[in-house]
């Protein structure tokens, strides 16, 4: 199984995605609940910085 944050940090790997924040950003306008913390943890994982 794999959640909405899972994908987006795959993509991210896969390099079909620039940013996975932004995408995550974005998610999160639409609505989307994503924990700060877990959202940081993802984000380092991706080389990428919760701004």
């Amino acid at each position: 199984m794999l959640g909405t944050l899972g994908i987006v940090l795959r993509a991210k790997r896969h390099g079909l995605i620039d940013s996975a924040a932004d995408i995550i950003r974005h998610l999160r306008e639409l609505g989307f609940y994503l924990d700060d913390v877990i959202v940081g943890s993802a984000l380092e994982s991706v080389d990428e910085t919760w701004e």
